[in-house]
């Protein structure tokens, strides 16, 4: 008896750990989700040396930005530096090169693309391709100018345009001197007036503001990325005609009856029209006259005086 409770505690101990294992390599997988990686740059037209340090330079910008798991410039330096590494470094940025590339690397995403001199600066162009999809899903380019400290901040930018765009956003205040106004963005009504911070997607948006007593307030905004803008909307109000003008205007009616002020029709003779005919009839009148005056005047037999010089 007491080996048959041994035997069937060792087989529920196995079922335990055998069926347990399975949501913990599930949680695993889960967490390696969106596993990113970026594949070395593709020169053209620039050195080949400094295309390897805008690399290491990518891997630090994008690894800063939230959510974003990449894989270490380490990591893939020693994948290039391998037989199959080497093979899939050159192989550009098709479709099925960056899927090989990220499966040997364990990754979900990979990001590839070329860089390009530019003046003093560079241009890059990057695409992200999902393996699971087997497509790309977004594709930037851009230009590099040269100036460390805005270059940092563009190259922060594209990150979170290729790797977390629900991320890619600024931020609107709208100060409006009326209260209940409605303030719409692209068309939807996104606060009433007074209204918080709205936190919106980066690019340009056109802003209404509204109220039923006041003119519309419209303006177009370019929003930077992570960064602020303040706009004051006043607004203004609709000519009103107060109780006490309407009162007024209608006991000057009233007095204007009592005293027998009656607004007749003009007789016929002072219509507008008629007076319009008669200065015309008497124009073409006075024009007929001229042109018969001056037909009569000419004399086919007027007298001319001649001069005759005779040579001896």
């Amino acid at each position: 008896m007491k080996e048959m409770i041994q035997n069937n505690l060792a087989v529920f101990s196995f079922l335990f750990c055998f069926f347990s294992c399975f949501p913990a390599e599930a949680k695993s997988s889960k967490t390696s989700k969106n596993k990113a990686a970026i594949k070395p740059l593709e020169p053209i037209g620039f050195p080949k040396t400094k295309a390897a340090a805008k690399d290491r330079v990518l891997h630090n910008v994008f690894g800063s930005i939230p959510g974003v798991n990449l894989i270490p410039f380490k990591e893939v330096k020693k994948f290039v530096a391998s037989g199959k590494g080497r093979h899939l470094l050159h192989c550009g940025t098709e479709n099925d090169c960056m899927s090989s590339f990220g499966k040997e690397l364990n990754a979900d995403l990979v990001i590839a693309g070329d860089i390009t001199s530019v003046g003093k600066g560079y241009a890059l162009f990057l695409k992200v391709y999902d393996l699971e999809k087997k497509k790309v899903i977004r594709s930037v380019s851009i230009v590099i100018t040269g100036e460390k400290k805005r270059d940092t901040e563009t190259l922060l930018e594209l990150g979170y345009r290729l790797l977390a765009p629900h991320l890619h956003k600024g931020n609107l205040v709208v100060k409006v001197d009326v209260k209940n106004a409605k303030i719409y963005i692209n068309g939807e009504m996104k606060a009433t007036s007074p209204a918080p911070t709205l936190s919106l997607k980066a690019g340009t948006h056109n802003i209404r503001v509204t109220h039923p007593s006041y003119h519309d307030f419209l303006k177009f905004i370019d929003l930077p990325f992570g960064q602020t803008i303040r706009i004051q909307a006043n607004l203004r109000a609709y000519p009103i005609i107060s109780g006490s003008m309407k009162a007024k205007q209608l006991q000057k009616t009233k007095e204007e009856e009592g005293r027998g002020v009656n607004y007749r029709p003009l007789p016929w003779y002072k219509k507008w029209y008629i007076g319009a005919a008669i200065g015309v009839g008497a124009a073409l009148l006075a024009g007929t006259a001229t042109a018969v005056g001056i037909v009569l005047s000419k004399d086919p037999y007027l007298k001319r005086d001649i001069t005759v010089t005779l040579d001896r």
